[in-house]
Formats: C-alpha cells, structure tokens, sequence
C-alpha cells in the first residue's frame, strides 16, 4: 500500500472486534495523527510502530 504522505487517519469507533492492528500502519511513516479509539481490535501494538517517528497523537 503506497500512503506514504498520508499524516491523519481516524478510523475509531468502527467494528474490528476480533482483528488485530494491521501492520502496515507501521509502515506509514510521516502519519502524525492516528485515531483507532472503540475499534474493539484484539492482539498487540505492532512493533513497526516503534517506527512511527512524526507521530503525536495516538488514540487506542
């Protein structure tokens, strides 16, 4: 998936229950904000969002 500019994303209160974070949202490294509040996902953070240097907002 190529969003390489992408810097907002919001995708809370949607119906994930029983999906895990998908990984390639580590991947997008100029996102500043991400919102993924009462998405009810299950598993753990991926670790490529250590990677997520410009990120500063981040909602579970």
């Amino acid at each position: 998936m190529e969003l390489r500019q992408l810097e907002y994303l919001n995708l809370s209160s949607n119906d994930f229950q029983d999906s895990h974070i998908p990984e390639f949202l580590g991947s997008l490294t100029n996102l500043k904000y991400l919102d993924l509040s009462s998405c009810v996902f299950g598993g753990e953070i991926p670790t490529l969002f250590g990677s997520l240097s410009h990120l500063r907002y981040l909602n579970l």
